[in-house]
């Protein structure tokens, strides 16, 4: 057991500090996500002819009327559409889909890898244990 203990501790630990330093990482990514996603605004918008092309045609939350060519957006949406997604910052970008959030998914990626350098630190503890209850 002594060996095991001495073979498996410093891996473990070194492997505990890696998953710690990760799950801090991912929970500033998180919380920059979450930040970002809040900048976004949705938008009803209409399809009209403007100077001979198609055109969507929306007013971002500041009252200022916004146009773009049906022509120009990426992806090509089928059919009209009837909301636009904008960046506050900027309203000429946007989106007819509404924007996928990913802050869930790095959360639980900050939390298993906490709990994996929990499980780290505990059993090394828990081998500890074993060997000083283990009689000589």
């Amino acid at each position: 057991m002594r060996e095991i203990l001495a073979a498996i501790g410093p891996a473990l630990e070194l492997f505990g500090w890696i998953a710690l330093f990760g799950a801090i990482g991912f929970f500033v990514v998180a919380r920059v996500s979450r930040r970002s996603q809040q900048n976004w605004r949705e938008a009803p918008c209409e399809v009209t002819e403007l100077e001979g092309q198609e055109c969507l045609v929306w007013t971002s939350a500041d009252g200022t009327a916004h146009s773009r060519a049906l022509d120009e957006l990426e992806p090509a949406p089928s059919g009209n559409p009837d909301r636009v997604y904008y960046k506050v910052s900027a309203p000429q970008k946007i989106q007819i889909e509404e924007p996928r959030s990913h802050v869930r998914f790095m959360l639980v990626l900050a939390w298993t890898m906490l709990g994996l350098w929990a499980l780290c630190n505990v059993v090394p503890l828990v081998l500890h244990q074993m060997m000083i209850s283990e009689p000589s």
